[in-house]
């Protein structure tokens, strides 16, 4: 009988161990989320669902993600296939810690079509987690009118004025931008805390220079970004395409050295005008920049534009 209940007692000892055991392999996959709205630093909309954009356009995905194990991170992997072929691998990066935080730029599919995206990330302990999305990509085929040596003046200057239609490159005071409203895409000032800014109509802050702007029948809400090119890069731009390209994700309501970190000769802005007034896209270099110390009203800047026809 004393063996028989040792022998039990060892029986059941080791099913403990067992359970135990299997308690621990249990699987503990990390959170893994995709980070929605804005990012502030580039202006571009996040994206972290099925969505569409037109062929060649940068997109940015954001990511958050936390172990659940206990284990650090092993590995972060991104993965595109393209209308239903071969899955390819476009980041395989060794991570470390038990967060993981980032925004990656990629680029949508030089081809119209569906293209499956896919991301995991692993932990130590073989954990992993994936996220998915589709991307429709569709041709944009579009010309592009160029201006050039476009002035603009602050709110205190009579001429150069500081209201433009981008449409045709034409400048306007605000007399005259008043009898124009539907056409006006942006006003610049310099002034109080915002300095040097590009202001949609519809952007309140343009009250506090040009009061009478609140009686305009039309505001146009002009959305802009920085994406981050350089003043070559906007020289090289040949194509109405290209500039539906780079003004994806604008959606920025003003742009000052405030918010965009910088504002001077050689900065690039993209655009995209108020669906009201054409949604055209497009780019603005400015190529000079001048501060009145004594009286920021009569401050001015020039700039060139871009923009699809």
């Amino acid at each position: 009988m004393k063996k028989l209940n040792y022998l039990l007692a060892i029986l059941t000892l080791a099913g403990l161990i067992l359970y135990s055991c299997s308690k621990d392999e249990e699987p503990q996959p990390p959170s893994f989320s995709f980070k929605t709205g804005v990012n502030t630093e580039t202006g571009m909309n996040y994206v972290a669902g099925d969505t569409s954009l037109p062929t060649n356009s940068l997109f940015m995905v954001g990511f958050n993600a936390s172990s659940n194990s206990g284990k650090d991170f092993k590995n972060f992997k991104a993965m595109r296939k393209f209308e239903g072929g071969q899955e390819n691998i476009v980041i395989d990066s060794v991570i470390t810690g038990t967060s993981f935080n980032a925004n990656i730029t990629f680029q949508a599919n030089n081809q119209a079509g569906m293209e499956d995206w896919r991301f995991e990330i692993s932990d130590n302990n073989g954990n992993l987690k994936q996220l998915t999305f589709t991307l429709t990509t569709f041709e944009v085929t579009s010309g592009y009118a160029y201006f050039t040596n476009i002035t603009l003046g602050s709110y205190d200057s009579l001429a150069p004025g500081g209201f433009i239609s981008s449409a045709n490159g034409n400048t306007f005071g605000f007399a005259t931008a008043t009898d124009s409203a539907s056409v006006i895409d942006w006003v610049y000032i310099d002034a109080g805390n915002y300095k040097h800014s590009i202001l949609a109509p519809d952007d309140n802050i343009v009250l506090d220079y040009y009061p009478g702007v609140a009686d305009w029948v039309v505001r146009n809400a002009t959305k802009f970004s920085s994406p981050g090119l350089s003043s070559a890069q906007f020289d090289a731009i040949d194509s109405g395409t290209q500039l539906v390209v780079y003004a994806q994700g604008s959606n920025l309501s003003r742009l000052s050295e405030t918010e965009m970190g910088s504002f001077s000769a050689g900065d690039v802005f993209a655009f995209v005008t108020d669906v009201a007034n054409g949604s055209r896209s497009g780019l603005i270099k400015v190529t000079d920049v001048n501060k009145n110390y004594t009286n920021p009203g009569l401050s001015t800047i020039t700039i060139e534009i871009k923009v699809q026809e």
